[in-house]
Formats: C-alpha cells, structure tokens, sequence
C-alpha cells in the first residue's frame, strides 16, 4: 500500500478531519506557483489534501519559505510555533 492510500484509509477512521498535515512535497498547487511539472507524488498528494478537513499543511522540498495560501505553507530556514490548546484526558 502505498502512503497516499494508507493516508487516505486513516482520515476515513477519523472523519476525515486532522489538524495539520505534514509533508516533504506539496501537490500541484505548490509545484506551478514555483514552475515545477508536478509528479505523480503531487498528485496523489492533492487527492489526500483534497480529501481532508485540515487546519494547516506544511512542507519542506523546495528549500525556500513561502506562504501558498491560507491552509499551507513551505518551510525550510523559517521556525514556526504549532500549539494547540488539548483537553488533559
């Protein structure tokens, strides 16, 4: 199996819905915004971020920091802080 169907099979037992997704490449989006060819991780890629209910994604590949859009940022140099406020169970 592969990671993008094993991602796929895991959002379904938790409804689809995490709070961050945490990848190396970052689907086609990312790929033409920097005029790369997306490969086919790329795509597979889209059809996980396209299926979850995420707060943020964050990838690393491309060795720069840039903000894609309001759910997605690349990271290389920059230190970002991810907190979340957890209930003690």
């Amino acid at each position: 199996m592969d990671d993008a169907n094993k991602a796929l099979i895991t959002l379904a037992q938790h409804n689809d819905k995490v709070d961050f997704v945490f990848t190396h490449t970052g689907g086609t989006e990312v790929c033409k915004m920097l005029g790369f060819s997306p490969t086919s991780s790329d795509l597979m890629l889209d059809l996980v971020l396209n299926t979850a209910d995420y707060d943020y994604a964050y990838c690393g590949h491309y060795h720069c920091d840039k903000i894609v859009n309001t759910k997605q940022r690349i990271v290389y140099d920059d230190i970002i802080m991810i907190a979340a406020d957890y209930e003690d169970a």
